[in-house]
């Protein structure tokens, strides 16, 4: 492996294995945190929702109970008692008149309407109209077929044409019930005598005059509610009938109220009301903390839904899952928990299949078995956490690229003043030791530095050994001549000048080889001169990108220390957060307050009721900015956390490369030792060529006087014959000591 490659993998595992590891335990931390804190807005949403729902149902039983204690309801009762029972005398008609008279209403208003909301529904109008009695086919008559005000209006009529004993009770009372039922939002309210007879209604649906007893609606939900409060024993006994198919309403789902009514402790009748489905459905559908998913609901022991879905209005809304319980019944693990009377939280699905968090809680005031839920998308819910997830992803990337980026600089750093890899040099260096002085480079890439310094060097000895080569074999040619002439002298002595000139050329040849080998070996000394300056200038660069390293810590430390003082003075917001949102959540309850004081001041309140409604908005919109402030804040402390983690991580990593730096340096000083050692060696090369050269001058004069010597030529003759056994010994050791050189 390479050193490039060495350095890179350290430092992508001392940069990025820490920070990861700290990406994926906050990114697991933070979402636990973040689960816990959705479950417990929703459950805060849950317990405010349901307290709420609490306080209207028993807010509308207490006013049932209030308005069943009144007088004029009493005096009604008896009143509308009396007029009812007369009716039928009064009137004059016959049943089977009034029967013709009725019927058609049926067959083209009533029945139709049935049809057009609910397809499915069986339904003959002759059913309806036969069981009626006399008094109720007269009343209806005057109070629903002559009444000229479209249906859904039927109320704005205060008495018909015909003035009898029942008509002048309507008009007294009428105008009273329906005063109440405007003003509380209740959908009808109804006075029933003791016998189970509807002596009384505001909207004058087909359910008007006919009797809960043997009528066409004595299975009905208001009939139960009529025998159950015919059965208490007191008048502050209220009773509440859950929510059932009402024929006369159109088969929409209806809910009724019932408390029975006294006069001096006799029981004179039922004062009933229907439930009003709109003013419950406000309180669900209000979303404040629940996001773009979330929403509330009610559900009752049969599964059908009890409030409008906010999510899904068409098959789950309170109507659509009446007419259609195939798809509108909603059967899930929260729902189930509830109704079985448990309180909690889970993960599961919703009536649609998707996955949320949620949360419910039974509500049973006033006999009813509901469960409320409060649900909201884990996509959503878990939204921040994902962010979270995605935002380390990327700071872990950026680290990739960024330590990358500083390993392929600090690689570069170190190999340039070397040239190549450290091995390359080693195996060059093994090489010359071995004396293989061929360049075995099989990587065509430039070269520079050391390494270009070491491939001079080797191109230098390599001329060098090859001048001393040739001088051998120059030397041993020569040895051999002289051994020639040697042996031929006594025999020819004639011959001496031509064998001395002889002599003297090679001998000139011979100084012309060392004079060369000795310019080579001064142009070797130059190189590693200069070899010696750009290691010695190496070691100043990285001396200096050292203290550049240290600057860049100092700096990584002071931008930590400022990030830390930014995350202190975000904790001082937080603070000031919480204490806006209590306000906020005081003003709220007591803004609520002030709305049910107002509800029961009546009229008087209304006023009061609507500067209280602004106060709680105002409440519920201030406790909502706190709340994305305070997100704000968190999401920005824990990006501050990240950062100074990411500065403290940088300091260190620069840190250790400041001192690999400083060891880079030291090595480098060791090489330029080594350097110089070389130029020594190559300056002593030098001096000894000098030396041979001089001796070959000298040679060249001994040689000059041979001639001149002819009278000792005997003598001359047996030293050279000595002298040239010695030179062609010389110069074998000589051709013996370069054969460990390999040059091609």
């Amino acid at each position: 492996m390479t050193l490039k490659r060495r350095l890179m993998l350290t430092l992508l595992g001392v940069g990025l294995l820490p920070v990861m590891l700290l990406a994926i335990l906050s990114t697991r931390d933070a979402r636990t945190a973040l689960e816990s804190q959705a479950f417990a807005q929703l459950e805060s949403v849950r317990a405010i929702k349901r307290a709420a729902v609490e306080r209207y149902l028993t807010t509308i039983v207490d006013q049932t109970s209030s308005l069943a204690r009144s007088q004029a309801v009493v005096d009604a009762m008896v009143d509308f008692e009396e007029g009812y029972r007369l009716y039928a005398r009064e009137s004059g008609r016959s049943q089977s008149s009034l029967r013709s008279r009725v019927l058609p209403y049926y067959e083209q208003e009533f029945v139709p309407r049935v049809v057009d909301a609910h397809p499915e529904a069986q339904i003959e109008a002759n059913d309806l109209v036969e069981p009626l009695s006399l008094s109720a086919l007269a009343m209806q008559y005057a109070y629903i077929i002559e009444n000229p005000n479209e249906v859904g209006s039927k109320d704005e009529m205060t008495a018909p044409r015909t003035f009898f004993g029942y008509d002048q009770a309507h008009m007294q009372w009428h105008p009273y019930f329906r005063d109440f039922l405007q003003r509380f939002g209740f959908y009808d309210i109804f006075l029933i005598n003791n016998g189970g007879d509807i002596v009384y209604s505001v909207f004058k649906e087909v359910d008007f005059a006919t009797s809960l007893v043997d009528g066409p609606y004595a299975d009905s939900g208001l009939a139960e509610a009529f025998r159950l409060a015919l059965e208490a024993p007191f008048e502050d006994d209220a009773v509440l009938v859950d929510f059932s198919i009402y024929r006369p309403s159109y088969d929409a789902p209806a809910g009724f109220l019932a408390v029975p009514v006294f006069e001096n402790n006799e029981r004179v009748g039922v004062l009933a009301l229907k439930f009003p489905l709109d003013r419950l459905g406000s309180i669900m559908q209000e979303r404040a903390g629940l996001g773009q998913t979330g929403e509330t609901y009610l559900v009752g022991s049969d599964g059908l839904m009890r409030s409008d879905s906010v999510m899904d209005p068409d098959h789950h809304s309170v109507e659509m899952s009446f007419r259609h319980p195939e798809t509108g019944r909603v059967d899930t693990d929260a729902v189930r928990a509830g109704l079985s009377g448990e309180t909690g939280s889970l993960i599961g699905t919703d009536y649609s299949g998707g996955t949320v968090l949620s949360t419910y809680a039974p509500i049973t005031i006033a006999g009813l078995d509901w469960v409320l839920v409060a649900e909201q998308d884990q996509a959503e819910a878990f939204a921040p956490a994902n962010q979270l997830l995605v935002s380390a992803a990327i700071i872990v990337a950026v680290l990739v690229v960024i330590v990358v980026g500083i390993a392929l600089y600090t690689a570069r750093s170190i190999l340039k003043p070397l040239g190549r890899e450290p091995a390359d040099l080693q195996r060059v260096a093994v090489a010359i030791a071995d004396g293989d002085l061929r360049l075995h480079d099989d990587n065509h890439e430039a070269t520079s530095g050391v390494y270009r310094s070491m491939q001079e060097m080797v191109n230098g000895l390599r001329s060098l050994v090859q001048h001393i080569i040739e001088a051998a074999d120059q030397q041993a040619s020569s040895a051999q001549q002289l051994t020639a002439i040697t042996d031929h002298t006594l025999e020819n002595v004639n011959r001496q000048n031509e064998q001395t000139e002889q002599v003297a050329t090679a001998i000139e040849q011979m100084s012309s080889a060392i004079n060369e080998v000795t310019r080579n070996t001064n142009e070797s000394a130059e190189v590693a001169k200069t070899t010696h300056q750009a290691v010695n200038q190496g070691v100043d660069d990285v001396v200096q990108m050292s203290g550049d390293i240290n600057q860049m810590s100092n700096d990584l430390r002071d931008a930590n220390a400022r990030i830390q003082a930014l995350r202190e003075e975000m904790k001082g917001v937080d603070a000031i957060l919480e204490t806006i949102k209590g306000v906020a959540e005081q003003t709220n309850l007591l803004a609520l307050n002030a709305a049910i004081e107002a509800a029961r001041a009546g009229e008087h309140g209304r006023g009061f009721a609507v500067v209280a409604d602004e106060v709680r908005s105002l409440a519920q919109n201030t406790q909502s900015a706190t709340d994305e402030i305070a997100n704000t804040v968190d999401s920005l402390l824990v990006s501050s956390k990240e950062a100074a983690t990411l500065t403290d991580d940088c300091s260190a990593s620069a840190q250790t490369i400041a001192e690999r730096s400083t060891e880079a340096a030291q090595r480098l000083r060791d090489t330029l030792k080594e350097v110089q050692q070389i130029v020594d060696i190559t300056l002593q090369i030098a001096s000894a060529s000098e030396e041979q050269s001089s001796v070959a001058s000298e040679v060249t004069s001994h040689v000059a006087r041979i001639s001149s010597m002819a009278s000792e030529t005997e003598t001359a003759v047996q030293e050279i014959s000595v002298a040239s056994a010695g030179l062609a010994k010389l110069a074998s050791e000589l051709q013996n000591s370069v054969t460990r050189f390999h040059l091609d």
